[in-house]
């Protein structure tokens, strides 16, 4: 299996960048019913005290990362999303251009390495453009 390793991966980059701002105020006391119904532990974040939460993070029992959410835009919706495998990054799933539909999805091995990028660039929600740096 060949990849290509990522030096700085925009997202990772970006979640340390934005945990360093989170406030403490924002936690939410109770977590939403399906999360507790699967025994996880979620929080949610106000980073910015403007009373609307704009980021959400999902612990497994084990205590590791289930998958966090964000909301660059500050509208309340959620526009990129990370997801985990045995704690290490496996997906990272975007809505650049915040219309409430996923357009770029970036799958990765090890935490860090680029397997697969695809992107829809008509909003059909068929990715038009493949790297697939898995392939032999």
């Amino acid at each position: 299996m060949k990849v290509r390793p990522v030096i700085a991966l925009l997202a990772v980059v970006s979640a340390c960048a934005f945990a360093l701002d989170v406030k403490a105020g924002g936690q939410s006391p109770q977590p939403p019913a399906k999360a507790q119904a699967a025994g996880a532990v979620f929080t949610e974040t106000d980073s910015d005290g403007d009373g609307r939460i704009d980021y959400s993070v999902y612990f497994l029992k084990t205590g590791q990362k289930e998958h966090e959410e964000f909301d660059y835009n500050k509208d309340s919706v959620m526009d990129d999303f990370l997801y985990y495998v045995e704690g290490l990054l496996s997906r990272e799933e975007i809505d650049s251009n915040y219309d409430g539909k996923i357009d770029i999805r970036v799958f990765l091995s090890e935490g860090k390495y680029i397997k697969r990028y695809e992107r829809d660039l008509d909003g059909d929600g068929v990715a038009d453009v493949i790297k697939d740096y898995d392939k032999k």
